[in-house]
């Protein structure tokens, strides 16, 4: 229950960004503000991250199944595997713990795929 908690909580922040960009987005067609960071509703940004996801797809033409390993400046630095095999067909996120990271890793050579 506690996941499905924090997944409507995102949700709730995602929808809450994008009604805030629109807002400003509109302010700035319109002519009531002149740069962004005039609008009560804007965040600075802090920093940007260039994330490089090396995807290893395992099944594809019908449910789609794939490991996924996420590098910034070339540390691995998530895992987490996604499927569309449900009754839904949606696209399902499952992170890895370190062990599962790994041992998967190291099965499909990816941190040597990054240093290519």
């Amino acid at each position: 229950m506690n996941e499905q908690n924090n997944r409507i909580s995102g949700v709730n922040d995602v929808n809450r960004l994008v009604a805030h960009a629109t807002a400003i987005n509109a302010a700035l067609s319109n002519g009531t503000i002149q740069d962004a960071s005039e609008h009560e509703d804007y965040r600075e940004s802090l920093a940007y991250d260039k994330t490089v996801t090396v995807a290893v797809l395992l099944s594809y033409g019908g449910p789609t199944d794939r490991l996924c390993f996420d590098y910034i400046d070339g540390e691995r630095v998530r895992a987490y595997y996604t499927t569309t095999d449900n009754p839904q067909g949606e696209l399902v996120e499952i992170s890895l713990n370190d062990e599962h990271e790994a041992i998967l890793a190291d099965l499909y050579a990816v941190d040597s795929y990054m240093q290519n």
